[in-house]
């Protein structure tokens, strides 16, 4: 499986350190973002999708850091206790807290709502955040599947590169599997050698029938 994904609530010169040390991260400064990333990270702040974001700015703590598959969170010292984390320890003037419950980067889900309209779709995630029990996606799947989890699911990571991801995965019936990685349309997804569409799933990810 991949390294945890680490999201920074300090300022410079710590942002963008995950880099170094191979540690995904969100929250990191980056000179072009996708607009995706950026409206999700809005939502997130408490901002609307469409305004202009400063990509300096430290996350904010919230329910859209699980869906990210965040596990870790550094933060300034000086901040009062991380919500919903354990602190791990502190160096310096910063402390590290693993979030209590995240999503992987990697799963099946249990259901799914369809909302077209981006701000709507934004303001549910946030609001009616249920970990891991639905996800959103922007359409209807043109292909059927099932809800409930099954025994015989599985996902076993064989491959995590920057420009390919690729899993064995273990099912009797079609399911919605997710990645939680930014959608990207110049992304394609296979199965079996078979073409298969990627959906927006929860806006900035990728879901997979």
């Amino acid at each position: 499986s991949p390294n945890p994904r680490l999201a920074t609530k300090i300022d410079t010169p710590y942002l963008s350190l995950g880099s170094l040390f191979d540690v995904p991260h969100v929250g990191g400064y980056d000179p072009a973002q996708i607009r995706i990333y950026s409206e999700f990270v809005n939502a997130l702040n408490g901002r609307k999708a469409d305004e202009e974001l400063v990509i300096s700015e430290p996350i904010k703590p919230g329910n859209l850091l699980p869906l990210m598959s965040v596990s870790h969170v550094l933060v300034q010292k000086n901040m009062q206790k991380y919500p919903n984390a354990e602190l791990l320890g502190t160096f310096e003037d910063i402390s590290l807290y693993k979030l209590n419950k995240t999503l992987p980067r990697a799963y099946f889900a249990r259901g799914f709502t369809v909302i077209e309209d981006k701000q709507k779709r934004l303001d549910s995630l946030k609001e009616n955040y249920l970990l891991g029990s639905r996800v959103i996606l922007n359409v209807k799947p043109a292909a059927t599947f099932e809800i409930e989890k099954a025994e015989e699911d599985g996902i076993k990571w064989l491959k995590d590169k920057p420009h390919e991801v690729s899993f064995q995965l273990t099912t009797t019936k079609p399911r919605l599997f997710v990645l939680t990685d930014a959608y990207y349309p110049l992304w394609e997804a296979y199965l079996n050698g078979a073409k298969l569409p990627i959906y927006h799933a929860n806006h900035l990810f990728r879901g997979v029938v």
